[in-house]
């Protein structure tokens, strides 16, 4: 047989066809995320920050309610705030601290909203908490 003589492209195709057959990253499954309806977290802290405590509760729609114990005061964010996190509910949550420069705001501790599913874990928003007692939302789309 003549190699030289076998069309290219339709034999590149013929691969590739053949190839998607057989994908490599297949679930036979669908995953759901199930929905944290009511979350309490609590830390000893981490250095000088002190406790923190974490109170929310969510629909299948997003958080309708969260709270915030740190830095020796209590943060609630607002109706419009709430309103501003996108992209949930929310099935996984983590809790940062940053020692910060005064500066710029000086110590700060951050709620992370995920999705988690178990081919990985979405971060859909930051919560900030400095300690002089300003709340910030970002969405953030990652992956």
């Amino acid at each position: 047989m003549d190699l030289t003589r076998i069309p290219i492209i339709p034999t590149i195709f013929c691969l590739l066809a053949f190839c998607s057959l057989f994908p490599s990253n297949v679930r036979a499954d669908s995953e759901g995320r199930m929905t944290l309806t009511s979350i309490q977290l609590d830390s000893a802290g981490l250095d000088n920050s002190g406790p923190v405590h974490v109170e929310a509760s969510q629909t299948d729609h997003g958080i309708d309610q969260l709270k915030v114990s740190v830095f020796g005061r209590l943060q609630t964010l607002t109706p419009s705030q709430l309103r501003s996190l996108s992209g949930g509910p929310f099935n996984s949550i983590g809790l940062s601290y940053s020692r910060g420069y005064s500066e710029v705001g000086g110590r700060s501790v951050y709620l992370l909203l995920c999705q988690g599913f178990s081919s990985g874990v979405k971060l859909v928003a930051i919560i900030t908490i400095t300690e002089q007692g300003s709340v910030r939302v970002d969405n953030v789309s990652t992956r």
